[in-house]
């Protein structure tokens, strides 16, 4: 569950990847790809604007936050 929210504060504000470690870079990584959102991740640490993700991945970001 912990990676589940270092996945939502990360995507909520991406330049937020300074501060974690490698380690724990790699756990949203794999979470992120468990949940369907590894292209989202990928494309907010890239600096997109904006990505749209699904509503139901959504409402388990804000839950999981």
């Amino acid at each position: 569950m912990r990676d589940a929210r270092i996945l939502a504060w990360l995507l909520a504000d991406p330049a937020r990847v300074v501060q974690l470690r490698p380690d724990q870079l790699e756990a949203v990584h794999i979470i992120g790809a468990a949940e369907g959102l590894a292209d989202a991740l990928e494309a907010r640490l890239a600096g997109a604007a904006r990505v749209d993700l699904p509503g139901e991945c959504a409402a388990m970001l804000c839950s999981a936050a």
